[in-house]
């Protein structure tokens, strides 16, 4: 298809012979008709619109990229005047300008649009180094040759100041930290290879930052010349990270050695994934890969029980405080109480459980000799009571016996008195009965009631 311009407006015309325009298109050459309203069989479009538009002699030159048509310059008269060979030449060679020409704009167009393209993807990429805190570099064997913007940042360097040295650069490592930096960075050049570190710099506040390098050397065909191209990732967020979890991790180990209690994972068919050392007062390894129950002495004992913890692990419940005897690595019988919940993945799927365990032998051995005891005491003070009621005639109604009647005679304290006098005793049978005692711990002298 080709598009001829009217009025700022351009209008399709089909590339055919019909019409002036199309043959010089098809034929790729200039086509000069004298008159274009008498030329009905050679050009019937052509001679019908010429008849309608009034115009008569028409000259047509194509505009030609490597012989492939980009256009046709096109000239008419409304009265049969021929073109002259001059006339027709110069067209040509504008027509072969107007072609470079356009070339030209088309390439500084496509030029300008790589160049915007260009523009935008450093932006971008300039953006994505500043949130991900990584600067690229490159270097030779004796200058800098590239530093991006989020290196001077990272680095603290002022790009104001140009691109930093190398030495200045290694002065920015941190010296505890430089010598086996640069050690590697020769040994990686000795060796043409790619090879990445972390190490700290020091800033000019004082402040430490961990970078985190990973270099690419390019050689030239002769090997004798090479650069080196890199980037610089910021991970002084994740080391410190690090440093945090080491150290919880250490306290949770401490915390675990130094405690009772231990702690415990089971998978999805709740066997043990995971004992810390204490557990069970024995090597944890062997129970891994077991069930609780499988090492329980109560299963026979208290079926319940175990079937309770059975729905409730079916049920993925979570659940406290549940005691059983179990057996430590030696054989020998233990309490055990523990207590956990399940465990859920992101998608929601069962993970298994975990929890904490602790050997509460001790006081469940505590428990059971206080209630034997607690019912020891239970049986002597009955074993009381039958004595009492069949050695004595009180609880029947029977009249007080003399020697009763002295032995109940204490002070307010319930001691008895000392040189108690029985009834009846001393001058007179008629006399009162009452004598002078004195309590054992008072030692004070009273008169016993009558």
């Amino acid at each position: 298809m080709i598009f001829r311009l009217d009025d700022d407006l351009l209008r399709p015309v089909p590339a055919n012979r019909e019409t002036v325009i199309g043959r010089a298109t098809c034929d790729r050459r200039t086509i000069h008709v004298h008159d274009l309203a008498a030329q009905d069989s050679e050009y019937p479009v052509g001679s019908r619109d010429a008849k309608r538009d009034g115009h008569r002699t028409t000259l047509a030159t194509p505009l030609l990229r490597e012989g492939t048509p980009i256009g046709v310059i096109l000239i008419r008269r409304v009265e049969v005047r021929p073109f002259y060979d001059r006339q027709i030449a110069l067209l040509e060679t504008f027509a072969d300008q107007a072609v470079i020409a356009i070339e030209n704009v088309r390439l500084f167009e496509a030029e300008t649009q790589r160049a915007e393209a260009l523009r935008r993807s450093e932006a971008y990429l300039a953006e994505a180094q500043r949130l991900s805190h990584t600067g690229t570099w490159a270097f030779n064997e004796t200058t800098t040759l590239y530093w991006s913007e989020e290196g001077y940042r990272l680095w603290g360097f002022d790009p104001l100041q140009g691109l930093p040295s190398r030495e200045a650069m290694w002065q920015r490592v941190h010296p505890d930290d430089r010598d086996w930096v640069r050690q590697g960075a020769r040994d990686a050049r000795r060796q043409k290879r790619d090879y990445a570190v972390e190490f700290r710099i020091l800033l000019p506040d004082g402040s430490a930052r961990y970078l985190e390098a990973t270099a690419r050397f390019l050689s030239s065909d002769d090997g004798e010349r090479f650069e080196v191209v890199g980037t610089h990732v910021d991970v002084t967020e994740r080391k410190r990270a690090e440093q945090a979890l080491r150290e919880s991790e250490t306290k949770f180990r401490d915390y675990a050695e130094t405690a009772s209690d231990w702690f415990w994972e089971i998978g999805p068919d709740y066997k043990f994934t995971l004992l810390t050392e204490n557990a069970f007062g024995s090597d944890p390894a062997a129970r891994i890969g077991t069930a609780c129950w499988d090492h329980a002495l109560d299963l026979e004992t208290e079926p319940e029980k175990w079937r309770i913890v059975r729905a409730t692990l079916e049920a993925r419940r979570p659940f406290r405080d549940l005691v059983y005897r179990s057996a430590r690595g030696d054989g020998t019988p233990m309490y055990v109480k523990a207590s956990g919940k399940p465990v859920f993945d992101a998608n929601g799927e069962f993970r298994g459980y975990r929890g904490t365990g602790a050997d509460v032998t001790a006081l469940m051995r505590a428990q059971e000799e206080h209630e034997r005891l607690r019912q020891l005491e239970s049986d002597l003070a009955h074993m009381n009571r039958l004595t009492m009621m069949g050695g004595t005639g009180r609880l029947s109604g029977s009249r007080d016996h003399p020697t009763d009647r002295h032995r109940a005679q204490q002070c307010p304290c319930g001691h008895p008195f000392l040189g108690q006098k029985p009834a009846g005793s001393g001058r007179g049978r008629g006399s009162p009965r009452m004598y002078r005692g004195r309590c054992r711990s008072s030692r004070r002298y009273r008169r016993p009631d009558p």
